[in-house]
């Protein structure tokens, strides 16, 4: 169970007290959109709102008990000091993930779920993508395998201008986007990089899957909104979907404009 992170950023004083739903309405975008996500669930116990996630590394066994599935997050399987975790900070970076996720029992379609899940993340102004929230299985003998997506929050209700608010110029990705420089903060990042990334990536079609994914987001969010309770924070909503409506926006102009110059 996960508690309200609270006022968070040290001097911003950024206001995460819907973190709970914040990070479950994020599950429930991304499950939608295609990604295998961890089950969470909102929950009240007398005052207290917590987030109730279902652990993805135990499993029943026979009905019987319950097994514990080993795994380790990107730094511990690199060898990276947790106070690495940020790339910025010498930490992991999309290439070694790549690298890493080569050698997985299913080394495609690991890689190229985590590509997409680059750019999901860049949509949802997920900011905090560092290595130690990406995981792998490990399997009998030296077999290792994707986990779902977990601890995954936007940003977009707190960016914005005026105190208490993230700059929209300084909202950055954990995982940056090489190209001549590399590029982390969000309004840096163009659709361009992303076919840069896919096509240095070596992950057969996965464009194609990067530009599908584009067009899914407007129908998986309104998908999502017709699940919303009645007191659901709307603003919260408002902020996220139209952010993520923002940024398919941008990608698909730009993706235009490279089609046809003129």
């Amino acid at each position: 169970m996960k508690l309200p992170l609270g006022v968070v950023g040290g001097g911003l004083q950024l206001d995460m007290s819907e973190s709970v739903e914040n990070e479950w309405l994020c599950a429930q975008i991304l499950h939608e959109i295609g990604f295998a996500v961890a089950k969470t669930e909102m929950a009240v116990f007398g005052a207290q709102k917590v987030l109730v996630v279902e652990r993805f590394d135990r499993q029943w066994m026979d009905e019987r008990w319950i097994a514990r599935l080993p795994q380790e997050d990107f730094c511990q399987a690199l060898a990276v000091p947790p106070d690495r975790k940020y790339e910025s900070d010498g930490g992991p970076g999309i290439e070694d993930a790549l690298k890493l996720l080569s050698g997985s029992a299913s080394p495609s379609a690991d890689r190229e779920r985590f590509l997409l899940v680059q750019l999901a993340f860049w949509l949802l102004a997920a900011t905090d993508g560092h290595a130690k929230n990406f995981s792998v299985f490990l399997n009998a003998g030296d077999s290792y395998r994707l986990t779902p997506l977990y601890d995954v929050l936007s940003a977009w209700p707190v960016i914005g201008h005026g105190a208490n608010s993230l700059s929209p110029q300084k909202a950055r990705l954990a995982m940056g986007l090489r190209a001549k420089n590399m590029h982390y903060r969000l309004r840096e990042i163009r659709a361009r990089h992303y076919r840069e990334l896919a096509d240095k990536s070596g992950v057969p079609t996965v464009w194609d899957k990067m530009q599908a994914l584009i067009e899914n987001v407007p129908p998986s969010l309104a998908a999502v909104e017709k699940r919303l309770a009645s007191h659901f924070p709307r603003i919260l909503w408002e902020r996220v979907s139209n952010g993520m409506l923002s940024q398919v926006d941008a990608f698909k102009n730009e993706t235009l404009r490279v089609r046809d110059p003129k």
